[in-house]
């Protein structure tokens, strides 16, 4: 038998009373978490429609802006609620969280001019948002680690000079360093550990220990203005290409504020589809411009069998 969200409080506690009474009846979560992010995102915006990755304080339940415990806040549930319901309630076989992507339409939490779900693992393009990585954490055994926010002052959510960090791992143990000056090391619980730490631009490290020893390191860097475009081949297949661009200062850093609008052009191939994951993106349809969006957009280019196609970009 499947159940929709047995894990959120707004649900009740009806998958459990199943259970009491059917304690023999196999049972599986059919949909989970509905948890709002906007890649690259680190503070709530109504205007823009965007969600803060550390938890929104909008609601599908209820209008507007709202406090900590409100019903439906941040999502129907959060993935940390999901995966503690799943280990503690051992007859449930497995979920399916919803959904591994954004898409077009239901646009959650906003409406007008929001025109996508804001409810994925990655967004509308496939690239990762930051809580793939805690999903990650959880269903890999080989070491990881994972940082979040990125770390240009413009975009961060700051209070009386502090910021959040949160870093996901599998490991036992985080130890965080702003340039180079250790902020502590903390137990991994729950595949997270979090600090709350006075912003300074330059860089922000994470490692990770087994054992104690490193296992894995993960950086935010402060990036300069966008210079270049960074093009990467993140499939390549017998008709079907697709690139993700990247926005990078010139010392070749990810500038994870950029949003510049890019022209394109492809030789040895058609670009059929451009995205950039704005969840409010209502410009023009258009297969030879994308604005870029947190740094980074989406190319897929159509071309024939054993053919490697070549994008020509410019900055505008």
């Amino acid at each position: 038998m499947g159940v929709n969200y047995p894990e959120a409080g707004v649900m009740g506690n009806g998958a459990e009373l199943i259970h009491e009474s059917h304690p023999d009846l196999p049972m599986m979560s059919t949909e989970n978490a509905s948890y709002f992010s906007t890649r690259g995102i680190y503070q709530d915006d109504g205007d823009k429609c965007e969600c803060s990755n550390f938890g929104s304080m909008y609601s599908m339940v209820l209008p507007g802006k709202r406090k900590p415990g409100d019903p439906g806040v941040g999502g129907t549930a959060h993935p940390e609620k999901v995966m503690e319901y799943l280990k503690s309630h051992h007859y449930m076989s497995g979920v399916f969280v919803w959904t591994g992507f954004d898409y077009y339409g239901e646009p959650s939490p906003f409406g007008w001019p929001g025109i996508s779900s804001q409810f994925g693992i990655c967004d509308l393009g496939g690239l990762p948002k930051d809580y793939y990585y805690y999903y990650q954490a959880n269903w890999t055994k080989k070491p990881m680690i994972h940082i979040m926010p990125h770390w240009n002052k413009k975009g961060l959510e700051i209070n009386n000079d502090k910021t959040k960090v949160r870093v996901f791992s599998n490991a036992e143990e985080i130890e965080l360093f702003i340039n180079g000056r250790s902020q502590g090391r903390k137990e991994v619980k729950n595949y997270q550990v979090n600090w709350d730490v006075v912003y300074e631009s330059g860089k922000l490290t994470a490692k990770a220990y087994i054992e104690n020893k490193v296992v894995a390191i993960d950086e935010q860097i402060t990036s300069g203005k966008p210079t270049k475009i960074k093009i990467i081949n993140r499939y390549h297949g017998k008709k079907n290409t697709i690139f993700e661009l990247q926005a990078i200062d010139d010392d070749r850093n990810l500038v994870p504020t950029a949003n510049n609008s890019i022209s394109l052009e492809c030789e040895y191939g058609q670009i059929i589809g451009l995205t950039n994951g704005d969840p409010s993106d209502v410009s023009s349809y258009s297969l030879s411009e994308i604005r870029l969006f947190s740094g980074k957009a989406i190319v897929i280019v159509e071309h024939k069998e054993h053919t490697s196609p070549k994008l020509q970009l410019k900055i505008k």
